[in-house]
């Protein structure tokens, strides 16, 4: 299978499944089984993922431990079109290419325009807690990450990685007044007619986990939750005391893990 925007085979009228698996760049990361790397086409910015088969091995061991191993770029493909469609900002795709049936040694990849003038909210955030940012723009973040997420999971779709570093916050110029949020890095979505909750609740550790740092208060979070499940927070309370005990325990669970130490941030759903 292969397919390609327009825009970009008028500018490489021979490609072909070998000739874009074989594109050179600057690499971004590099595993085993995957590789991420920038090039540039005619003065424009993009990103390739080539996925060169994961072998039985892998494929057994996450089958194993329960897990969906992610054999191809299709995924990501399938999450960025179904997002795309609905409104929610991703990065663009130019195209995407597989070859092979057997899943172990499939080879296949992705090719997306780079989001230009961005920071990742991880960036942007790093010193909000010694250094209060404008209460207006963090309002106006919370609430684009609560309605993006709450978006995501009502699609059928859940992230595995939801992270602040995978929100890219497009610099809005002098003429924009509400910034832009590009939801990035979708190679380990799945996709379901429904989210298990199980799911649910590890896309928003996640997210908690990563935000753990940047001097949120519980204000902040409540202000989100209203976001992310439609509801004032007094209902939702009431409604949603055990999973967000169980998200909270998991985003600590996942600071303790990363950093050998204890979050900053007080337990706020006891």
């Amino acid at each position: 299978m292969l397919h390609i925007e327009q825009q970009f085979l008028n500018e490489l009228p021979e490609a072909n499944f070998a000739s874009l698996m074989a594109l050179p760049g600057k690499v971004y990361r590099q595993l085993d089984s995957r590789q991420t790397l920038r090039f540039e086409l005619a003065g424009k910015g993009y990103f390739i993922k080539k996925h060169f088969g994961v072998g039985w091995r892998e494929i057994i061991k996450n089958l194993y431990l329960g897990k969906l191993p992610v054999i191809s770029a299709n995924n990501e493909r399938l999450a960025l079109q179904k997002l795309a469609k609905h409104q929610i900002k991703v990065p663009k795709l130019i195209a995407y290419g597989s070859q092979g049936t057997n899943p172990a040694t499939r080879q296949s990849f992705i090719i997306m325009e780079e989001v230009i003038r961005a920071i990742s909210l991880e960036d942007l955030c790093r010193d909000w807690a010694k250094k209060k940012p404008n209460f207006v723009l963090k309002q106006r973040i919370i609430q684009q990450v609560g309605l993006i997420v709450n978006k995501m999971h009502r699609l059928g779709i859940n992230h595995r990685d939801c992270y602040l570093c995978h929100f890219l916050f497009y610099k809005p110029s002098a003429n924009e007044i509400y910034p832009t949020i590009y939801l990035i890095d979708l190679h380990r979505a799945q996709l379901r007619k429904q989210v298990p909750v199980r799911w649910i609740e590890k896309d928003l550790a996640g997210l908690y986990f990563s935000s753990m740092a940047i001097g949120l208060t519980k204000r902040d979070l409540l202000r989100f939750l209203e976001v992310y499940f439609c509801l004032p927070w007094r209902k939702i309370l009431q409604m949603h005391s055990q999973l967000l005990k169980r998200v909270e325990n998991k985003a600590h669970c996942l600071y303790q893990k990363e950093y050998n130490q204890s979050s900053p941030l007080t337990r706020f759903f006891k």
